[in-house]
């Protein structure tokens, strides 16, 4: 696989004011607070326009309409911004696009308070450089063999999005179409560590795209979520469906948080800081008996942990992950039911 790291001004600041309007449970709220202490308190004109363009940005969503993808920042991450502002204008209402327009220019000296092209630069080559050696060439071609999608894509596209906070960790999303992915990082941050976490999301996220490119696979995972057994996923909070979890600890159990991520690592180990999410898992146990709740997180690790053995045999004889891969991850997860019932 190849792939090209970028950014772009049109599309962060989409990004900006799409997350200040808190559309989605998916936005940032941490990084609106950090925006607002650097930029002020939005006034209430401003409130009122954030408020209308979260209206627009739910009626289109992340969704597929006649087999088409709608999500309105796809305009702005794909192409330059004259051309972005021309995708959005056929592809909205008339009113819906001087909304938008009113709302980026609104919001245009705000965001000109926190870009820091340079700083982008400079962190996504130092990115490029722990992608291109030899270890993250290795996990690459690791992750296409462990999900062997049914053609080979050729292209990724990383696009970077500054986060206003260095918590040590990063965020990344795969909403953009075949091919493309976002990652969000903290780029005052170009420590080892720091960059094999951040490799590790862009991994995760690749991962993603690659599984969606595998449709024997994906109904696999589809039709596992509807066993016997599986209606312990109904009580994970935060809210998600059965299949999403599934293929969620699927793809963290290839990166960053399974045996091969961890294989390939030399400064970063997700699986020893979040072991205290499996402690949670466990304290959980008289939650889950009263058919409460049970954390995804604790959930999540915990299973990938149990999964360890196997994912190593696999990377070790070079096996794509199978049914029976996935009847293993389900019974572990039938096995948490019958210890708390």
């Amino acid at each position: 696989m190849k792939y090209k790291i970028v950014h772009s001004r049109i599309s962060n600041l989409f990004f900006f004011i799409s997350n200040l309007a808190e559309w989605h449970f998916s936005c940032r709220t941490e990084y609106n607070k950090e925006w607002i202490k650097q930029t002020g308190v939005l006034t209430e004109k401003e409130s009122e326009a954030i408020n209308v363009f979260g209206d627009v940005m739910r009626k289109y969503g992340f969704e597929y309409k006649k087999n088409k993808l709608v999500y309105l920042g796809q305009y702005f991450f794909l192409n330059s911004e004259k051309e972005a502002w021309e995708e959005v204008e056929k592809n909205v209402m008339e009113g819906e696009y001087k909304k938008i327009r009113s709302v980026f220019r609104m919001f245009e000296p705000r965001f000109k308070k926190i870009w820091d092209e340079k700083g982008i630069k400079a962190w996504g080559r130092s990115l490029k450089k722990i992608a291109e050696s030899e270890n993250g060439i290795k996990l690459m071609a690791a992750m296409e063999r462990a999900i062997k999608p049914d053609k080979k894509l050729e292209d990724f596209v990383v696009h970077i999005i500054p986060s206003p906070i260095n918590n040590k960790s990063a965020s990344g999303g795969a909403n953009l179409g075949c091919g493309h992915i976002t990652l969000e990082a903290a780029i005052e941050d170009n420590s080892d560590e720091y960059m094999e976490t951040a490799l590790g999301v862009m991994a995760h996220e690749m991962v993603h795209v690659l599984l969606d490119n595998n449709r024997k696979l994906s109904k696999i995972i589809g039709a596992a979520a509807s066993r016997d057994g599986m209606d312990l996923l109904d009580l994970v909070q935060p809210k998600m469906s059965k299949k999403n979890i599934l293929t969620e600890i699927v793809v963290g159990g290839i990166a960053p948080s399974g045996y091969i991520y961890q294989a390939h690592a030399k400064h970063f180990s997700p699986l020893l800081r979040n072991l205290g999410w499996i402690d949670v898992l466990l304290y959980d146990m008289e939650a889950i008996k009263e058919k409460k709740i049970i954390s995804y997180d604790g959930l999540y690790y915990y299973v990938i942990w149990q999964m360890y053995p196997l994912s190593q045999y696999y990377f070790e004889k070079k096996r794509a992950i199978d049914k029976k891969f996935i009847d293993e991850m389900t019974r572990v997860i039938s096995v948490i039911k019958k210890g708390a019932y």
